[in-house]
């Protein structure tokens, strides 16, 4: 799944907003899903989340699994499940 990543594979760290326009979601719905434990953004500059690869792959995951209607908490336990399946 690619979100606006750049083809060689790596990118930076982006910031919230930008997430979140990439995502086309509101900055306030990621910061919602930083404080319940579903994303955690592992850096901030300047106090602000900062978004790699990683996150914004797990956010446009639960930004589907919303649309189909699956609960949060249901949504993380498939994101956190140990197994690829």
């Amino acid at each position: 799944l690619q979100v606006g990543l750049k083809s060689n594979g790596g990118m930076d760290a982006i910031p919230i907003g930008e997430a979140a326009a990439r995502l086309q979601m509101a900055p306030s719905t990621l910061r919602y899903y930083d404080e319940r434990g579903l994303v955690r953004p592992p850096n901030r500059q300047a106090g602000r989340r900062m978004y790699g690869a990683d996150e914004l792959r797990r956010l446009a995951l639960l930004k589907i699994f919303n649309k189909l209607g699956l609960p949060l908490d249901t949504a993380a336990a498939v994101l956190d499940a140990p197994s690829p399946q």
